[in-house]
Parts: structure tokens; sequence; C-alpha cells
């Protein structure tokens, strides 16, 4: 039986060059069937962790071990197939979500099949958290009335006359449904997702990794929260256009890019809670 052996990618540039440039077409490929359908939201989360993936491999690149058999090749290039066969000819946004993981396993598996899959764990976490959950997830789980309760609850605390039932908050002027679009699980998975992009670039120990998730996590159920209790206001004071741009507008987007800095900025803090006094920072890593 023929043996293989994984060998390192200095011997040539054809190796790493074929896997960064393969990547890089299927984020185009991903990219352009998101745009095709008209989903914001999931084209800029595209943008940032394919980025992160492309990145992250072309900084390694010099250090992965190629080499791999026939099982381990056809088995990707099976995957690849099929992924891409079954995205160009019916692109809904369910077959977009396991498009990124189930490509890059493929690529991989071609490129160094099982036995060295492990060298590429952190692109396949970071393209794992682009669509995965939220289709493993959020088609199972409904928080909208968890939603609900916690935005009703910021309207009265703020002194506004908030009553709710069910997933339904009224106010005098007017009233929403939180439906399972606007819980906030979305938003939820999202963070899960930056969360990791910033554990792989700025890892931190087992427990302020732990913590990081945490927060994230509750960092995106509480400003969604915020946003359903604006959109309330908005409904009750008959402000359609404010309602719209902020429901699917570009404000929906405003309230993702907070969260991003709200929790960059506590990952901050963790960095500077982990490094010793008199301890240099960590070495920036570049992009």
């Amino acid at each position: 039986m023929e043996r293989f052996v994984l060998a390192p990618a200095q011997s040539g540039k054809f190796f790493y060059l074929y896997l960064v440039g393969t990547v890089a077409g299927l984020a185009v490929v991903y990219l352009t069937l998101v745009d095709r359908i008209g989903n914001e939201s999931l084209f800029g989360n595209g943008c940032l962790f394919w980025g992160a993936c492309i990145s992250l491999l072309w900084q390694k690149r010099h250090e992965f071990l190629f080499g791999s058999d026939l099982i381990s090749s056809t088995t990707g290039l099976l995957i690849v197939t099929v992924v891409l066969v079954r995205t160009v000819s019916l692109p809904t946004e369910s077959v977009l979500l396991a498009f990124p993981f189930l490509s890059l396993l493929g690529i991989t598996l071609i490129a160094s099949g099982w036995r060295g899959l492990r060298q590429f764990r952190s692109p396949l976490l970071i393209l794992f958290f682009l669509g995965l959950p939220q289709l493993l997830i959020g088609t199972f789980l409904d928080i909208s009335i968890v939603t609900a309760k916690v935005s009703a609850f910021l309207l009265w605390y703020v002194g506004f006359d908030a009553v709710l039932k069910g997933v339904f908050i009224h106010l005098p002027g007017g009233s929403i449904e939180v439906y399972r679009g606007c819980s906030g699980l979305a938003n939820m998975l999202y963070m899960l997702g930056i969360s990791a992009i910033f554990s792989v670039f700025l890892p931190l120990n087992r427990s302020k990794q732990l913590l990081s998730v945490f927060v994230s996590v509750c960092l995106g159920f509480f400003v969604n929260a915020v946003r359903v209790a604006l959109l309330t206001i908005l409904v009750a004071n008959s402000t359609e256009e404010a309602f719209e741009y902020w429901h699917l507008g570009e404000g929906s987007l405003i309230f993702s890019m907070l969260t991003v800095m709200l929790f960059g900025c506590f990952y901050i803090l963790l960095i500077k809670w982990q490094t010793p006094k008199g301890v240099k920072e960590p070495q920036r890593i570049d992009l």
C-alpha cells in the first residue's frame, strides 16, 4: 500500500498558493451569491470572517504540512463539488450558511488529509461560526419571549407605560411583535463568532477566554433588547420612516457595530489584566 507523508510547504510555493488562492476564490463565490440574494447582514459578516480566515492562512502559510491520501482527497473533492453545485444551483440562505465551513473542510482534506486537519483548526473554527451555529441552533431555538420581557422591562424602567402580552409589547401609541428574526439570537451567535476571531488572533488563558465568550453573547442579547425597546418607542410615536431605518435599514447595522466595539473594549481590558505589571505587552500580530 502506498504511503503518504506530510511534507513542509517550504518545498514549493505552489502548495500554499494553491491553498490561499483557492480559499480566496471560494470567498469571492460566496460573497457574490450572498449579494445576489440581497442579505446585507450576511454579506458584511462574510467579508469579516472570510477575511480573517484568509489572513490567518497567509500568515501561517510556511508552517503547513501537505500530503494527502486517496480516500481523503476523494472525500474532500466530493464535499467541495456537492457544496458548489448545491450553492450555485440553489443559493438559499440555509445553503449559504453551510457553504463556508464545508468548502474549507473539503479544501483542507485535499491538501493535507485527515491527519493534517488539526493544523487548520483555527481557520475552520472561524468559518464554522460564520454560518453553522445559526443553521443548527437558530432554526430550532426561539428566545423571542425572553427578548420581549427584557425590552418591556427596560421601557418600564425608564418611565414608559409598557404592557407585555406574550411576545407583544404595547405602549399607549402602538405595539410591536418580537418575532424570531428580531429576538437577538442571530446577533448572539454572530458575537460568538467575533469572540472566536479575537481568541485566535489575540489568545488569552482559558478562564478569560470563557469569560470573553460569555460577555460577547450577553452583549449581543442586551444590545438587541435595547434596539427592540427603541423600535417600540418609534412605533408608538408613529415615525414609520425612522422605524424602517432602525429595523431593516442601516440603523440595524449600527447596533451590530456598537456591540462589536463594546466587546472590543472589554477584550482590550482582558488583555491588560492578563499582562503582569512590569512585563511588556504581547507583540502585535501583523495581519
